[in-house]
């Protein structure tokens, strides 16, 4: 039991100390669309004006994750939803929990929960038709619930449900 106490402790102080070391401000809302209308599809339903979209994270998440965007996907936007659906559904028993399907917006919100101090972090996903004739664009968010930093936890969320997604459309 003091274990726990002394991590739940420890892992702050070391955090804010690695944070001020590296000189980096923290970001724990990770958006492959920060433009005005990317962040109005990309909205949770559950955001209030306390957790806004930060103004200086588009230029910190393109300095920390440069190649981090959309995802395109061959196919049509109804075969992309279908391939999305299951891949979530697939992992939500031992990953996430699925909280809104939108067949209509072709949208889905799930809640993951971190392994270590059980954190719960909101991320969305909305499939829409591609400028690419032949492929459909997948948008995603990832957003701490508690907390200004995630250290890498929702870009490697996100990076890991395109990867899934990626291998299924194939």
């Amino acid at each position: 039991m003091w274990i726990w106490v002394v991590a739940l402790v420890l892992i702050p102080l070391v955090v804010i100390a690695l944070r001020r070391l590296s000189g980096r401000r923290p970001i724990n809302d990770i958006v492959t669309d920060s433009s005005e209308d990317g962040l109005k599809k990309l909205a949770f339903r559950w955001t209030t004006p306390r957790q806004p979209y930060l103004r200086y994270y588009p230029e910190l998440q393109k300095k920390m994750y440069p190649a981090f965007g959309p995802l395109e996907v061959k196919g049509s936007v109804p075969d992309v939803w279908n391939t999305v659906k299951f891949v979530v559904s697939s992992e939500s028993k031992n990953i996430w929990n699925v909280t809104s399907v939108d067949d209509t917006e072709k949208s889905l919100e799930f809640v993951a929960t971190t392994k270590l101090l059980r954190f719960k972090d909101d991320v969305r996903v909305v499939v829409s038709p591609s400028s690419t004739a032949g492929y459909a664009r997948i948008d995603a968010r990832s957003k701490s619930r508690v907390g200004r930093g995630d250290l890498g936890a929702n870009y490697k969320r996100l990076t890991y449900l395109f990867e899934r997604i990626r291998s299924a459309s194939q």
